[in-house]
């Protein structure tokens, strides 16, 4: 526990979901002071369908439920315009919490970190969760797919 002094995160985290709370769990647990959250700028989302809530909204959501994991770490929320963000220029970051989904993210950090001069970052795989089970039983497993779930239920809801 508390591996890393500072850690970090991106994404556009509509939807708190059970996946965001196995990353958020995990990040919580190996960071001893500082964890910077870049949540997706309104502007970066392609679609409207992507998301429901605004930046506002999502930023809020991450920082509470984060907060009530480790009260004493110190969380930095930050506007991510592009899919590197803070993480390919700061110097105090020591690790960064991915899925596999977003492994070429992480590629991309530490390609632009080299660039900088920098160390590469730790880089820190959370598995899959349980997104859905099939009518015959069978587990389906994935990050992506279980706020996807959540967005069909929204939309079938809605009509």
């Amino acid at each position: 526990m508390f591996r890393y002094k500072t850690t970090c995160i991106g994404g556009t985290f509509d939807y708190v979901h059970s996946g965001h709370r196995l990353i958020f769990t995990l990040i919580a647990l190996i960071t001893d002071k500082f964890i910077k959250v870049g949540v997706s700028a309104d502007t970066l989302l392609t679609s409207h369908e992507k998301c429901y809530a605004g930046y506002i909204e999502r930023a809020g959501e991450v920082l509470k439920f984060l907060k009530s994991l480790n009260p004493h770490v110190n969380v930095e929320i930050y506007e991510l315009d592009n899919p590197i963000g803070l993480c390919g220029s700061s110097t105090d970051i020591d690790a960064c919490i991915l899925t596999r989904e977003s492994e070429a993210g992480g590629i991309l950090i530490n390609e632009k970190r080299a660039a900088n001069g920098l160390s590469p970052l730790k880089m820190i795989f959370v598995d899959q969760v349980v997104a859905d089970v099939e009518e015959d039983g069978t587990l389906i497993y994935s990050n992506k797919r279980s706020v996807d779930n959540i967005r069909d239920y929204v939309l079938k809801k809605a009509e």
